[in-house]
């Protein structure tokens, strides 16, 4: 007789539950098996001892021989054996992958570690590397400017002379820059013979005719000489040569031009203000306003000076009260 579809299942889930534990399914069902209805009635009608039962009996030994599992039960007991088997494959597959995950993930792990050290190394080295480059720029700093003072030291007695025509000092060129500095300033200014130690055209290439000429560029033998050049042309006015205007300036470092570069439109201001000021070397701008004086090495500061200045004079109907020169701004801005 088979069983309703519902008992099949319990008995499957029973079965299961059985298996965790090792105990035998089939000798389980053979003691909880309900008996059928017939059974009962051959407790009522039970037959003579000497009459066997079909499905239990007396062995040859004279034994009482239990009775065969139902066809059913074998069935069902094979089919969950089989999906338990394969579940148990299936299980063991997962585990073995599972394994291999867990390796993965260890030699990851590992790895991540040794990364995460070799990160750590690579960081320290590099605050090593900064702090060591910090220290070369700072010495690289300094040393730039040892080397821009060394430079402009060397050029200390040097002038720089523009506006002559190109081939007027011959082959000469020394001789012709001493003769041309007191027919420019004055012989009366030189008691004694100017020395020049040097003079040369700037290294550039030969202009084009009607170009503008190369600067001359002459070393004079006594500093003091150099700058007695500079005074005089600050206060001689505009310089001639052959019709040509000429301007003398120190010769400063390329480094120093374009610091001093920066003050030219300030420069020009306090000119058409007619504010007394002059700049410093390298590049320090210092202006005298109502008997004080100002020194501005940031440019904002002097803009923000000048326009100030300017504003005030403004409010004071246009007029300034402030009397002086504004010598020193163009001459010492080479254009």
């Amino acid at each position: 007789k088979e069983y309703p579809d519902t008992l099949q299942v319990m008995f499957l889930s029973f079965r299961t539950l059985l298996a965790q534990f090792d105990i035998d399914t089939v000798t389980i069902w053979f003691e909880m098996a309900p008996k059928s209805a017939k059974s009962s009635k051959d407790t009522e009608n039970r037959q003579p001892a000497s009459t066997a039962s079909p499905t239990r009996g007396m062995s040859e030994s004279g034994e009482t021989v239990a009775d065969s599992p139902p066809t059913w039960a074998k069935n069902l007991t094979t089919s969950v054996q089989g999906g338990l088997d394969n579940i148990s494959s299936r299980l063991s597959n997962m585990e073995q992958t599972l394994a291999a995950v867990r390796t993965e993930l260890k030699d990851f792990k590992e790895a991540l570690s040794s990364l995460g050290e070799t990160v750590s190394a690579h960081d320290s080295r590099i605050d090593a590397l900064e702090t060591a480059l910090k220290g070369l720029e700072r010495a690289n700093a300094t040393m730039q400017l040892k080397i821009d003072d060394l430079e402009g030291r060397s050029r200390r007695n040097n002038i720089r002379i523009i506006g002559i025509p190109e081939g007027t000092e011959g082959t000469r060129p020394t001789d012709f820059v001493a003769g041309l500095l007191p027919k420019l300033l004055g012989e009366e200014n030189f008691k004694l013979p100017l020395l020049v130690d040097r003079a040369h055209r700037s290294l550039r290439p030969r202009p084009a005719e009607g170009a503008k000429p190369r600067p001359f560029i002459a070393r004079i033998h006594l500093f003091q000489v150099k700058e007695k050049i500079l005074q005089l042309r600050r206060s001689h006015g505009p310089l001639q040569f052959q019709g040509h205007k000429v301007l003398i300036f120190p010769d400063y470092t390329s480094s120093v031009m374009e610091k001093r570069k920066q003050f030219t439109e300030v420069l020009q201001e306090l000119r058409n203000l007619k504010i007394t000021h002059f700049l410093r070397y390298p590049a320090r701008l210092h202006v005298e306003v109502d008997g004080h004086s100002r020194s501005f090495s940031e440019l904002a500061e002097a803009k923000a000076f000048v326009s100030s200045v300017s504003k005030t004079n403004k409010d004071e109907n246009g007029s300034s009260n402030q009397k002086g020169s504004g010598f020193l701004a163009s001459e010492d801005v080479e254009s």
